[in-house]
Formats: structure tokens, C-alpha cells, sequence
């Protein structure tokens, strides 16, 4: 996914330390639905990102084709399965350890 956006011009990991926080995937999904300028993606952080503003809006500021921004809602869904598939497997393994 990161390389996808890079290879977009887009870098978010210069600037975010959690590209997939709640920030970041505020703006990744906006990225993904591509209505929303470099600032107005940068706007959709919270807490101490919102000093890197100016920067941010920087580094969102690249060309998604409508190839890229599909591949990038596969790339978070997929992402977003995964960590649902991680909480029920560790549902399962407290449920197993309260067991014994």
C-alpha cells in the first residue's frame, strides 16, 4: 500500500508515524474516494499531527489513477479483515487460557 502511494508522489510515512492510525486512514479513505484536496486531507488529523499541516498537505499532494485508488480499497479492506480476523482469534485464545 505505502508503495502504491509513493510511487504516486504521495508519502505519508514522511510526515504521519502511523500511517494506519485513525488519521491516516481518515486519509487514505479520502485518497481512495479522491474528492478532497491535499489540505482538506491533511485537516482530517487529530492531536499532535495537527502541527504537521502544512507538511502533510505536501505530502499528499500526488496522482492517484482510478487503478491506484481501487487497488488502495482493496489494499484497506483487506487490512481491515485481517485485524477483525486478529481480535476474534484473540478472543479465542483468552477464551481457551480462562479455561485452564
Amino acid at each position: 500500500m505505502i508503495r502504491r502511494l509513493e510511487g504516486a508522489g504521495i508519502k505519508p510515512a514522511a510526515v504521519a508515524s502511523d500511517v494506519f492510525g485513525v488519521s491516516g486512514r481518515a486519509m487514505l479513505r479520502a485518497l481512495i474516494d479522491g474528492t478532497q484536496s491535499p489540505a482538506e486531507m491533511a485537516d482530517l488529523t487529530r492531536r499532535r499531527m495537527r502541527g504537521k499541516l502544512p507538511a502533510l498537505a505536501r505530502a499528499l499532494d500526488g496522482r492517484l489513477s482510478d487503478s491506484d485508488r481501487f487497488l488502495l480499497d482493496l489494499d484497506l479492506k483487506q487490512l481491515e479483515r485481517l485485524e477483525a480476523d486478529l481480535g476474534v482469534l484473540d478472543e479465542r485464545i483468552e477464551g481457551k487460557i480462562g479455561l485452564m
